[in-house]
């Protein structure tokens, strides 16, 4: 029974890491095309999603500690994969299989969404390197600029 909790723990995760790529290549598109206004509507949809991401997985860490304690494994120091090699020596090979499935999807949600962040942020870098060129560019760096500031 607490292995279908711990299928629909990772289901309601799975789904929420889905939500959170989708939020995340959204802002991608929205640096990428300046719209500053749509940047912090994004971003707090981005800061609700990684909120509902943190809740579930307390969820995911109570179930896998209950489950862990019960099969005789350190709940401190188990991971998914281990739980389920523990698992598949007593679980239905259904359940087992959703399970290992459920964590190798939910790996790569990760690192693609490690992967899109890694490039939004060097989107906002580099539209900060540009701003601060263009700043320098307009002002000067504190010697001459190009504007006469009388006028």
């Amino acid at each position: 029974m607490e292995s279908k909790n711990l299928i629909d723990v990772l289901k309601k995760q799975k789904l929420n890491l889905e939500n959170l790529l989708g939020a995340a290549k959204e802002k991608q598109k929205v640096l990428i095309n300046n719209k500053r206004e749509e940047l912090d509507t994004v971003g707090k949809q981005e800061e609700k999603l990684i909120f509902r991401v943190q809740q579930t997985e307390k969820e995911r860490i109570a179930v896998v500690n209950q489950l862990a304690s019960r099969n005789g494994l350190n709940p401190k120091a188990i991971k998914i994969g281990d739980l389920i090699s523990k698992l598949s020596t007593t679980e239905d090979p259904e359940v087992i299989f959703e399970l290992t499935n459920l964590e190798e999807e939910i790996k790569e949600l990760v690192a693609e969404i490690k992967s899109t962040n890694s490039r939004n942020m060097f989107l906002i870098q580099h539209s900060r390197k540009f701003i601060e060129y263009t700043m320098k560019a307009i002002f000067g760096e504190g010697k001459k600029s190009i504007l006469d500031r009388k006028v």
